[in-house]
This record gives C-alpha cells, structure tokens and sequence, in this order.
C-alpha cells in the first residue's frame, strides 16, 4: 500500500451526488442513522464490481487501474454499503485525473482488520481539502453536492471503522478505509 505523509490525514477529491449508488441515495441526508447488514463478501469480487460499472468513465479518462487484493481475501461487512464506498473512492480518483494516470487499488487484513486503499497519481490534496474532506457538502467542483466522501466516512463508520485522505509521498492521493475485524459487533 502506498505510504501516505503524515501531515495528510483528512483530505479529498470529492464525487457527484450523480456518482452515487442509488442504493446510497437514502444514507446521504445525515439524519438517517446507517446500520450496516454484515455478511461475508469477496473483497476482491466487490472491488473487481466497481471498477466494471465505472468502466466507461475510467476508459474515458485513459486511467490505468492496478488491483492488488488476494482472490481469497473475504471480509464480513455490508456488501451494499462497502460497494457504495468503493464507487465513490474510485470515482473520485477518476475525477483526479482527467487526463490519465495510474489508479492503485490495494486491500489486506493487517492488525487492526481490513484495509482498503485507493490511490491516484492526481495532483494530491491542498492543505483545505485535508482538513475539511469527510464534512457533508465539501466540494472543490462546481455543481457537486459534496456528499461522496461525507458519506464513505458515514458507510466506515457504520461498521466501527475509519477512513483517511493523505497524500502519498510520490504524488497522488490516496483514501483508506479501515474496517475492524470486529464489524460483527459493530454493526449490531
């Protein structure tokens, strides 16, 4: 996984409200509270699903897509929302690079639990971004509504976990989604 600086915790590119799942449409107010459905998902299969339906957007973009995540790599989460993630992380970092680059997509059990990390070779994030990615309506793009990251940041949670934005010493951006082996409990 890429290493991101210290100095770069809290950052974001940001999605369009369009870029949502619909599934995720109801989760994005803020007034609904999110109760993750944890069952064991193909972390590899689910990341492999997101890329696919953003196929066409990617392509046009000419992004080059590197998926570094075991084919036996299960976790117990929601499949639902952590997809919803997913498409969101990898939309933006598509939105990063509007003329090419390099998206690396890396996932692992480590010791907190899992990790999943999504990297551009986009221009980083500005000092602003850092410190206001995760709030809802956030945006550094015209006619977006801000809500993609708030609501990766709401999904993590939802399953007792985390995210964070840093950028990555060799350029880019990178968002991880860190997710405890605990998400049973958490989620009840």
């Amino acid at each position: 996984m890429h290493r991101p600086d210290k100095s770069s915790r809290n950052a974001a590119h940001d999605v369009d409200h369009d870029d949502l799942h619909p599934a995720t449409l109801p989760m994005i107010s803020g007034q609904q509270t999110l109760r993750a459905m944890p069952e064991w998902v193909n972390i590899r299969q689910l990341v492999d699903e997101a890329c696919a339906v953003l196929g066409p957007q990617m392509s046009d973009c000419h992004v080059e897509t590197v998926t570094d995540i075991p084919r036996s790599l299960d976790f117990f989460v929601d499949r639902r929302m952590l997809g919803s993630a997913v498409r969101n992380l990898v939309a933006n970092a598509c939105e990063a690079m509007p003329d090419g680059g390099r998206l690396v997509i890396t996932s692992s059990i480590g010791r907190y639990g899992l990790e999943l990390e999504v990297a551009d070779s986009g221009p980083g994030l500005t000092d602003e971004c850092r410190r206001r990615a995760f709030e809802p309506q956030f945006t550094t793009k015209h006619g977006a509504s801000g809500m993609g990251l708030a609501t990766v940041w709401r999904i993590a949670h939802a399953h007792g976990g985390d995210v964070v934005a840093a950028n990555c010493p060799e350029g880019g951006a990178a968002f991880t989604l860190r997710l405890p082996r605990d998400a049973q409990r958490a989620a009840a």
